[in-house]
């Protein structure tokens, strides 16, 4: 049941309230109605802020659907990680089974000199830009350097922007 409660605010008050109300998608007898509510809440130990829209099973809601988001993005990185820590290694294995008993030193200098090799599947989505100070830095899609470069494709092979494309 809905019941009419009448206000009389000042025009100051009222064009507020109206501005409020539009800003947050209301109409101006809602807005009236969630403040008074935030008000009474506030008094009992409720903290400001949260609307009379925003239950207690909302905001658990919210949590809970937070939650998943964090732990489906977790489960990416991992993810991500897995891939490149299995690349590497799988290399390192291979060169192991080719060369069995080789040394330490055999094994990481092989590794180094073959990474610009593996550069292109490592940097696969990256951009190859100018940084501001007149180098060269690699950004994600989006996040180029302000040094003017050109997000220049990639030579293949070795992950560095093909000449003349600056």
């Amino acid at each position: 049941m809905v019941t009419t409660v009448s206000t009389y605010p000042t025009e100051e008050q009222r064009d507020r309230w109206r501005e409020r109300a539009e800003e947050l998608g209301m109409t101006q007898s809602d807005l009236v109605a969630s403040m008074v509510e935030a008000g009474l809440k506030a008094s009992e130990g409720f903290e400001p802020g949260v609307g009379m829209d925003e239950t207690e099973a909302d905001l658990r809601e919210q949590r809970n659907e937070l939650r998943e988001e964090l732990e489906r993005e977790r489960a990416r990185v991992a993810d991500l990680e897995e891939r490149v820590y299995r690349g590497e290694r799988c290399e390192a294995e291979r060169f192991v089974s080719e060369n069995p008993g080789c040394s330490h030193s055999e094994l990481i200098n092989h590794l180094q000199s073959t990474v610009p090799g593996r550069m292109d599947r490592l940097t696969e989505g990256l951009v190859a830009d100018e940084t501001p100070d007149g180098g060269e830095g690699w950004y994600l899609p989006g996040d180029e350097g302000t040094g003017g470069g050109s997000s220049a494709p990639y030579v293949a092979g070795t992950g560095l922007p093909i000449e003349g494309d600056r």
